[in-house]
C-alpha cells in the first residue's frame, strides 16, 4: 500500500492542487491531508458525474485536477 505522503507529494509537485470525489473510507486518509494542506482544495460531491464536472471546471479555469474514484463509480461517469 502506498502511503499518503508518497501519493500527494508528486500530485503537488506536478502541480496537481484540485481534488474532487465522493466521500470514500478508502480515501480517507488522503482526503484528510488535503483538507489540512493549505496547497490543496477538495471538493467533496455527491456522485461521480458531479466530480467529473468539477474537474472539467477546474481544469477550463486552469488547475490541474484530479477525481478519486473507486472502480465501482467508473459505471456511474457512462
Amino acid at each position: 500500500m502506498i502511503s499518503v505522503h508518497d501519493f500527494l507529494t508528486p500530485l503537488k509537485k506536478n502541480g496537481i492542487t484540485f481534488l474532487t470525489g465522493v466521500p470514500c473510507s478508502f480515501f480517507k486518509a488522503a482526503i484528510d491531508c488535503t483538507l489540512d494542506d493549505s496547497e490543496f482544495r477538495y471538493v467533496m460531491v455527491p456522485n461521480e458525474g458531479a466530480a467529473l464536472a468539477a474537474a472539467s471546471g477546474a481544469y477550463l479555469a486552469g488547475r490541474k485536477s484530479l477525481i478519486l474514484i473507486q472502480n465501482s463509480g467508473f459505471g456511474n461517469l457512462i
